[in-house]
C-alpha cells in the first residue's frame, strides 16, 4: 500500500462515468493522498487519510457493476463507500498528483440490457471530461557518475551505453508530439529514488527505465533484450536481474548496509501497484516492437521488483538493451546506427501502446 500526506484537502463530490462494462469515479483533489482500502464480499470501503473537508454524497446507481456510492466524513478521514454487483469483476486505483480516480470493470451480457440499450449505455456524470492521456514521458538512463553499472572485459561501461540510447530515445519521441524528459542529461549519479520522485514532479504519464544486461558466463543464452515490469519476481534470473540493478542502492547507503526490510517493503507494494496491469502491457507492447524491428534475440517480458520503478505513478518498464558482457551484444550495443534502430523501434512501441492506452479506456472527448 503506498502512503503520501498532504494538507489542506477538499474532497468534493465525484465525477461518474458510466460505460458498458467499466465505471470510472474520479476525485479531483490534491495529490497524491494517503489512503486505505478495505473489501469484503460486494462491499469496497477506501478511507482517505486527513482531509480538510468533504461534501457529502450519496447515490443509487442503475448500472451493472456498481450499485451505489456514498461519500461522508468521520474525524479527520473521508470514507468512500461503495455497493458492487456480483458482475464486478476487479478493479483499480489511481492516486495521481491532481485526482484520485476509481476504476470498477466487469463482464456485463447482452441480456442484461433493454434492447434499446445494447447499442451503447448512456454516460452520466457531471459532464464529459477526457480521461488520462500519454504526453509525458520520463526517459531515465540508469546508473551514472560513480555508478556504472555492469562493465564488459574492454571496459565498455553501462552508464555510457545508457545515456546514448535515451538521448536518441528523447529525440525521436519529440519527432511524435510527446514532451520528454531525461532524469540525467550527463554522466551524473541519482539515485534510484530521485529518479521516480522526478518523475512523479513532472507528472509523467509513462517510465522508461534503459540498462544493459550483464552475465558472469557468456552462454548462447546471454543475449538478446527482455524488458520487466514491477512486481514480484517468479524465477531465479528474474531475481538475479533485479539483484543486479538494485545493487546502486549500496552508493544511497555508502557506509551502512541497505536498511533491513526496504527490499520487502517494495515487494509489499508491488501486490498494490496501481499501474501493474498498464505497466505489463506497456512491457509486451515495446517488447514485440524491439523484436520484430531488430535482428536480436528476444528474452520476452519478465517481472522483477526494481527499485528504481517503485512509486512510479504511471505505467512503469524497465527496459534491459542486450548484454554488455556478451561480445556480438556489445558489438551491437556499442554501435551507433544500431542505438538509433532501438530508439525507433521503443517509439513505436510507445505510439502502439498510446493507441491501446486510449482504447482501452475509453477516452471520452
Amino acid at each position: 500500500m503506498i502512503l503520501f500526506f498532504f494538507l489542506n484537502i477538499l474532497l468534493n463530490p465525484p465525477e461518474i462515468i458510466q460505460k458498458r462494462d467499466t465505471v470510472y469515479i474520479t476525485f479531483n483533489l490534491k495529490g497524491p493522498v494517503k489512503y486505505e482500502k478495505f473489501l469484503k464480499e460486494n462491499k469496497l470501503e477506501i478511507k482517505i487519510k486527513d482531509i480538510d473537508s468533504v461534501f457529502p454524497f450519496s447515490s443509487k446507481l442503475n448500472n451493472p457493476i456498481l450499485k451505489g456510492i456514498e461519500v461522508k466524513k468521520i474525524e479527520r478521514d473521508a470514507l468512500i463507500f461503495l455497493e458492487l454487483s456480483l458482475l464486478c469483476k476487479n478493479y483499480r486505483i489511481e492516486n495521481r498528483r491532481d485526482y484520485f480516480r476509481l476504476t470498477l470493470r466487469g463482464n456485463v451480457p447482452d441480456t442484461f440490457f433493454k434492447p434499446e440499450e445494447k447499442k451503447e449505455l448512456k454516460e452520466e456524470g457531471l459532464g464529459k471530461k477526457k480521461l488520462r492521456e500519454i504526453k509525458k514521458i520520463v526517459i531515465d538512463p540508469g546508473h551514472g557518475g560513480k555508478d556504472y553499472g555492469a562493465v564488459s572485459k574492454n571496459g565498455t561501461k553501462e552508464k555510457d551505453i545508457n545515456l546514448k540510447v535515451a538521448k536518441f530515445l528523447k529525440e525521436e519521441l519529440k519527432k511524435e508530439g510527446f514532451e520528454v524528459f531525461l532524469t540525467r542529461e550527463e554522466d551524473t549519479f541519482i539515485t534510484l529514488s530521485d529518479r521516480t520522485k522526478f518523475a512523479n514532479k513532472i507528472g509523467a504519464d509513462l517510465f522508461i527505465s534503459l540498462h544493459c544486461n550483464a552475465s558472469q558466463r557468456v552462454t548462447e543464452t546471454s543475449n538478446g533484450v527482455e524488458i520487466f515490469f514491477l512486481s514480484e519476481a517468479k524465477t531465479d534470473w528474474e531475481r538475479a536481474v533485479a539483484a543486479l540493478e538494485n545493487a546502486s542502492l549500496r552508493y544511497e547507503f555508502p557506509q551502512e548496509k541497505i536498511p533491513d526490510g526496504i527490499i520487502e517493503a517494495i515487494l509489499m507494494d508491488m501486490a498494490q501497484t496501481e499501474f501493474l496491469y498498464e505497466s505489463q502491457k506497456l512491457a509486451e507492447i515495446l517488447q514485440k516492437s524491439i523484436s520484430r524491428e531488430l535482428k536480436i534475440a528476444d528474452r520476452g517480458v519478465k517481472q522483477a521488483g526494481f527499485y528504481v520503478l517503485n512509486g512510479c505513478y504511471s505505467p512503469a518498464v524497465l527496459v534491459e538493451m542486450g548484454f554488455i558482457t556478451t561480445p556480438s551484444d556489445e558489438k551491437l550495443l556499442k554501435d551507433e546506427k544500431y542505438q538509433k534502430s532501438l530508439s525507433k523501434a521503443i517509439v513505436q512501441g510507445v505510439k502502439k501502446f498510446k493507441e491501446w492506452f486510449e482504447k482501452n479506456l475509453e477516452f471520452t472527448q
